[in-house]
């Protein structure tokens, strides 16, 4: 039932890159991505990337509430608890073991990684002081950092400057 999901997926994309529709490829490839993560699941197989995708969705919703105009209006207690949920999946990656010879990395590529995860990691300690202390306005522009630096991160596992500009500000 999974690769039946699957072969949907990827053969959505392939129609829709065929069209020449990239923002809905790029929506069935995410699909994909979530399919391909619950089959790994289900087969009890470590894929590094699998818990940084899980942090990415708890990650995206706490900036996306921290940059909200409205922001007074959320109930704080909530918003901290998914905060302290974004450091807990932070934790999960960076105990998942990594495996530099299935991403093809020298030791180049793997500094260039740790440096951006230490940036990350650092940036989300920035963010957390910023709403322990409950600036809005300053957790905020933390919440921007924190953003940038995890796009930075993330795209050391591909080339992501071939999306087209505005892509994640559109989508997230």
């Amino acid at each position: 039932e999974s690769f039946e999901r699957v072969r949907g997926w990827l053969g959505d994309a392939g129609q829709s890159i065929w069209e020449g529709y990239l923002n809905n490829t790029l929506i069935q490839l995410d699909h994909l991505r979530y399919e391909l993560m619950a089959l790994r699941r289900q087969e009890d197989m470590d894929y590094y990337l699998d818990p940084v995708w899980d942090m990415e969705v708890a990650l995206f919703e706490v900036v996306e509430t921290a940059q909200d105009r409205m922001l007074q209006l959320v109930d704080y207690e909530a918003f901290d608890c998914r905060v302290e949920e974004v450091f807990q999946a932070w934790g999960r990656v960076l105990n998942a073991r990594l495996d530099a010879r299935l991403f093809g990395w020298a030791e180049v590529k793997l500094e260039t990684f740790r440096d951006r995860q230490w940036r990350l990691t650092s940036q989300l300690a920035y963010f957390r002081e910023a709403v322990a202390c409950g600036d809005g306005e300053q957790f905020g522009l933390e919440a921007e950092q924190l953003k940038a630096a995890y796009l930075d991160f993330i795209a050391v596992f591909g080339r992501f400057h071939a999306l087209p500009d505005g892509f994640y500000a559109e989508r997230n």
